[in-house]
């Protein structure tokens, strides 16, 4: 089954619980860029083959390695070990999806997790908190740890220059629901598509 044929339009959120949904990282190949990976689906595009992704592991294989501290010779090579901290393709641990389904980084290799279930993809937006950050809100200051957080809500600001900054409503690791002002661009935001896994299917 091709992943790609079990997507269709993408939903608002009047018309499902997305409490099943997950991120996922969407992972693509062309011969003018190679494998590269997406946050959102990209219409007209096949997934990229996990071979694909396995042959790049593969590729992080020492081609060599000397024994012993000095003097060494050929005799004293060893050929194609594997270096200690191989390095998948995501980068926040999430699910990958490929042409061939849905897979996850165990730690040594990329393995096998299910198919996508539902037809509908929920579009959703993000931020990026690179480091710790104190900041000052309703008269209180409050620390936001560095990572990925949802956009619960998003407004445009109109300041007196005419200028426009964004608002976002976020929830903090412990629960607490604030607005953040995107000012000067302290936070990186981006869009990411969430869908739901059958972990049943092999």
């Amino acid at each position: 089954m091709n992943v790609m044929d079990s997507i269709s339009d993408h939903t608002t959120v009047e018309e499902t619980d997305f409490s099943s949904y997950e991120i996922v990282t969407f992972m693509y190949e062309t011969p003018e860029t190679g494998v590269f990976e997406s946050t959102t689906l990209i219409d007209g595009l096949e997934f990229a083959s996990i071979d694909s992704l396995r042959k790049e592991i593969e590729e992080q294989y020492s081609i060599m390695v000397f024994k012993g501290d000095h003097n060494y010779d050929e005799d004293e090579i060893e050929y194609g070990q594997k270096i200690e901290d191989l390095i998948p393709r995501e980068k926040f641990h999430t699910i990958i999806i490929c042409k061939e389904g849905a897979f996850f980084w165990n730690g040594d290799e990329y393995e096998y997790a299910g198919q996508l279930k539902n037809k509908k993809v929920r579009r959703i937006k993000r931020i990026i908190v690179p480091e710790d950050k104190a900041m000052m809100i309703e008269g209180n200051i409050t620390v936001i740890k560095a990572g990925l957080y949802d956009v619960l809500r998003e407004k445009s600001i109109e300041l007196n220059d005419h200028k426009t900054i964004e608002n976002f409503t976020i929830e903090l690791l412990n629960g607490k629901i604030i607005d953040i002002t995107n000012h000067r661009g302290i936070f990186k935001v981006y869009e990411a598509d969430i869908v739901v896994i059958d972990y049943t299917i092999e």
